[in-house]
């Protein structure tokens, strides 16, 4: 939201001093919604044991503080009504202590980790709007990197030590939308290493470590580039973390104006399932829009699954206006790479090869 306006000093020609109005925008943003979900359930592992670390200390001094009422109370039917109140409420405090953070009773009372609550500043510096997101928790905004969309600067942070995740912002509508953008998985890396990842060539080492001179032959072979290397990748996020990464209609439709916009020459789209009627929908619409009229060659994985008849997942495998691209295993294959391979004998026991 909105959060208020800031002064900034400017002189006209006449030497007098006005006053510019800044717009400073301020918001919060749980970090759980943006950890993609195998890191989400080692960042709450690890805050859960914190946790209850820091729970366990306090119970202690409950505990102690209990046992001295005790000692001071021996006969609590002597006890002032201020006295017995006070000894329930330390036990009342000691059974909130003494419940784990991963715990059902915990979630019935609101107990549960929320996670990390990152502040966030959006303003305009006269050139550019940037955002100033506070990871360390601390309200200490000048410790905080001030960044701009990925595009103008490749700037780039980690949220922290624990999931060391990064992360890039894009500033939208006149810095009234922040975007927060980072992996919600591993496989858009993948494949983008393998499109342009580049490692130049190293000159042979003289190790004496056998190990040590495979890889100084590997990579001075400068195998572990990309088939186009150092081709430049620009990252649309279409599937969204709080999903699992399932991809939504208007993320795909918002790509593409995007890929029109930065005028890519080649998409690649790893994401696919299946569909009832080949080239039809909104998204082959736009697809074929990209493809024929603005020359970009689009690239889709056609799935996972087969191979066997109308196994192809879209739009990778059922859009003629996409390359659609499979892995295909054969027997011979199989046996060769698959050391558990097994068939059947005919009388149904398993024969190994």
């Amino acid at each position: 939201g909105e959060a208020g306006e800031d002064n900034d000093d400017t002189n006209n020609n006449d030497g007098e001093t006005k006053k510019k109005k800044v717009t400073v925008r301020l918001g919060v943003k749980l970090a759980y919604e943006l950890f993609p979900r195998s890191l989400l359930r080692r960042v709450k592992s690890h805050r859960s044991i914190e946790y209850d670390a820091a729970q366990a200390k306090h119970a202690a001094n409950v505990r102690r503080r209990l046992t001295e009422w005790n000692t001071a109370n021996p006969d609590p039917t002597k006890s002032t009504h201020d006295q017995i109140r006070i000894r329930n409420d330390l036990m009342a405090l000691l059974d909130v202590l003494e419940l784990k953070s991963t715990s059902d009773a915990a979630d019935e009372l609101y107990l549960s980790d929320p996670g990390p609550l990152y502040d966030c500043v959006v303003y305009y510096d006269g050139t550019d709007y940037r955002a100033v997101i506070d990871t360390s928790e601390t309200g200490d905004m000048t410790k905080a990197k001030p960044m701009t969309d990925f595009v103008k600067e490749r700037q780039f942070a980690t949220f922290g030590n624990v999931d060391m995740l990064n992360y890039a912002v894009n500033i939208y509508d006149e810095g009234k939308v922040l975007s927060i953008v980072c992996d919600a998985g591993a496989h858009g890396s993948h494949v983008a290493g393998i499109a342009a990842g580049h490692h130049p060539a190293v000159p042979p080492s003289n190790s004496d470590d056998e190990d040590e001179q495979v890889l100084s032959r590997n990579v001075g072979f400068d195998c572990m580039s990309g088939v186009a290397p150092g081709a430049n990748i620009i990252s649309f996020k279409i599937g969204d973390t709080r999903l699992g990464s399932m991809e939504t209609g208007a993320a795909l439709t918002r790509a593409m104006i995007e890929a029109i916009r930065l005028k890519c020459d080649v998409i690649n789209l790893s994401y696919g399932e299946g569909c009832a009627v080949a080239n039809s929908g909104r998204f082959v619409e736009l697809a074929e829009d990209l493809v024929y009229r603005h020359g970009v060659v689009f690239v889709s994985s056609a799935g996972n699954n087969g191979p066997a008849l109308s196994t192809v997942g879209a739009p990778g495998g059922t859009s003629s206006a996409l390359i659609g691209v499979a892995a295909y295993v054969s027997q011979d294959m199989m046996k060769a790479e698959y050391s558990m391979m097994t068939k059947s004998a005919a009388d149904g026991s398993s024969v190994n090869e």
